[in-house]
C-alpha cells in the first residue's frame, strides 16, 4: 500500500531501481488494491542514511526479487 504521497513520487525512481529494465517507462499504471479503512500514522523503523522506512526498503526488496534483479543498487534514485 501506497501513501499518497509516494504514489505521486513513484515515478522518481529509475527502473533499475526497482530490478527493471533501464529502458523500461517508469509511467506505469498503478492500481488500487483495496482502500484502508482506518488510516493512522504509526511509527516504523528508517535507515538514516536513505531516511527510507523499512516497510518501503523491505517492498524494494520483494520488488527486486520479483523483478528478477541479481543484486540491490541502492544509488539509483534520482
Amino acid at each position: 500500500m501506497l501513501c499518497d504521497f509516494c504514489d505521486a513520487d513513484f515515478d522518481s525512481y529509475t527502473p533499475v531501481y526497482w530490478g527493471l529494465a533501464d529502458k523500461q517507462n517508469g509511467s506505469y499504471p498503478l492500481q488500487w488494491m483495496r482502500k484502508v479503512e482506518r488510516p493512522r500514522i504509526s511509527e516504523d523503523l528508517y535507515c538514516p542514511t536513505c531516511k527510507h522506512r523499512l516497510a518501503f526498503l523491505l517492498f524494494r526488496q520483494q520488488a527486486l526479487r520479483f523483478n528478477g534483479a541479481s543484486e540491490p543498487d541502492n544509488n539509483n534514485a534520482e
